[in-house]
């Protein structure tokens, strides 16, 4: 039976209409992970040796978006432990020129430059790591003050070397401490 086309459609009613619309289906899957999903990617691969791929995964990071110095910081960790230091200095460059406060990124930055050594760089960092420590809670400090003991051994400060490593045994676990001096 169809009806007159003056009549109208009866509106349905709904009692307890819901506060917030409700969704249907579920968000479409592109497959393609979001840019925290691809920084964890990268860190992962990373972890299992995987660095040629860590390092393509956060260059494709830092390809969607230049302005994010968390991909420029993670691909430099990836060069600094295959040895890159130039690339690594770079990385971290742009890193701090893209958020001056970043502790992790000055602290490798300068773990950089002793691998450079370049003394006077690394102590510039450390001490700028060091006085942002405060605001950031993740930053391990005491690693910065392995970096500036290492060095002013390079500037043959004996005693300011051995104040810092003290100062860093007292703020890092003795693993972390072992991990940041071995080789050294």
């Amino acid at each position: 039976m169809t009806r007159p086309a003056t009549q109208k459609k009866p509106e349905v009613m709904i009692a307890n209409p819901p506060a917030e619309p409700v969704e249907t289906s579920p968000p479409l899957d592109t497959g393609v992970p979001k840019k925290d999903d691809k920084l964890v990617l990268g860190r992962r691969q990373f972890e299992r040796g995987e660095y040629e791929q860590a390092i393509e995964t956060f260059s494709e990071v830092i390809g969607s978006n230049p302005h994010l110095e968390h991909g420029y910081y993670h691909r430099a960790y990836v060069f600094n432990r295959i040895g890159l230091y130039e690339r690594a200095l770079n990385d971290l460059t742009i890193a701090i020129n893209v958020k001056p406060e970043l502790s992790n990124a000055l602290s490798n930055r300068a773990y950089t430059f002793v691998k450079l050594g370049k003394a006077a760089e690394a102590i510039a960092d450390c001490d700028k790591a060091i006085r942002y420590a405060a605001g950031n809670p993740d930053f391990k400090v005491g690693y910065a003050y392995v970096w500036r003991s290492r060095a002013n051994y390079l500037r043959k400060d004996t005693w300011a070397a051995v104040t810092d490593s003290q100062k860093a045994k007292e703020l890092l676990r003795p693993a972390e401490y072992k991990l940041a001096t071995e080789g050294w």
